[in-house]
C-alpha cells in the first residue's frame, strides 16, 4: 500500500487517462487531481510514480471535480468563491475561472457541455466547454446537490430541501419534470441497462434508502 501526502482536508478526486500522442510522451498516463478543500488547492498525482507532480491553486473551498479525457480538461467547483476552475492536465495550471450560481456543488459532462449545480440559487448552471462561458441557468427545486446526464442528454438533479430529482432536457436546458424521492436526496449516478435505456439511482440521506427511476 502506498501513501501520497497531499494538502489539506482532500475529498473528491477524479481521473484523466491521455495516451501518449496527447500527453506528448512516449506512453499512456493516467493522473489522479485530488481536491484539497482546507487547501484551496488540487493535488495532481502521477499514477505510475505514486507521486505529486503538481500542486493547483484553484478558488475557495473547492468541491466537485470532473476530468474530460477527449478535451485534458478537469472542472472544480469552488463553493466559496462561486466560480467553476479549468485546469488543462497538460500544463497542470487553470486556464480559466467561470463565475457560476452561488455556492457550486458537483457536476457533470455530455458532450461539450459541463452541468453544475448551484446549491445556494436554486440552479444549475450550463457552461460550455468550447468557450468556457455559461450559455444557460436553469431554475431548479430548493438546494442541488448531486446531478449526472445520461447518454442521451438528459441530466438529473437531487434537491435536498425538497426531496425531489428535477430531469433537465439538454436541448432545451429546461427542466420537463420534478420526480418526488425520499428525503435528502444527495447522490446521483446513471447506469446502462440495455443500451439505450438507464437506470438512475439516488441515494436518500434522510429516509435511509435508494430510489430507481427509469430513464
Amino acid at each position: 500500500m502506498a501513501s501520497v501526502p497531499v494538502g489539506s482536508n482532500p475529498e473528491e478526486l477524479c481521473q484523466i487517462f491521455q495516451n501518449g500522442t496527447n500527453a506528448g510522451t512516449a506512453a499512456p498516463t493516467t493522473t489522479i487531481y485530488v481536491i484539497n478543500t482546507g487547501s484551496n488547492s488540487i493535488s495532481a498525482i502521477d499514477g505510475r510514480t505514486n507521486k505529486v507532480v503538481a500542486t493547483i491553486p484553484v478558488g475557495s473551498q473547492p468541491h466537485g471535480i470532473i476530468a474530460n479525457d477527449i478535451s485534458a480538461k478537469v472542472y472544480v467547483t469552488n463553493s466559496g468563491s462561486n466560480s467553476v476552475s479549468v485546469i488543462d492536465s497538460k500544463t497542470n495550471r487553470v486556464v480559466a475561472t467561470i463565475p457560476v450560481g452561488a455556492n457550486p456543488h458537483r457536476l457533470d459532462l455530455f458532450m461539450s457541455t459541463v452541468y453544475v449545480t448551484n446549491s445556494g440559487s436554486n440552479s444549475v448552471s450550463v457552461i460550455d466547454s468550447k468557450t468556457n462561458r455559461v450559455v444557460a441557468t436553469i431554475p431548479v427545486d430548493p438546494l442541488p446537490r448531486g446531478i449526472a446526464v445520461d447518454g442521451s442528454g438528459i441530466a438529473y438533479t437531487t434537491n435536498k430541501e425538497a426531496s425531489s430529482v428535477s430531469v433537465i432536457d439538454s436541448e432545451t436546458n429546461s427542466v420537463i419534470t420534478n420526480i418526488p424521492v425520499g428525503r435528502i436526496p444527495n447522490d446521483v449516478v446513471v447506469a446502462s441497462s440495455s443500451y439505450p435505456f438507464y437506470k438512475i439511482y439516488i441515494t436518500n440521506s434522510g429516509s435511509n434508502s435508494v430510489s430507481i427511476i427509469a430513464g
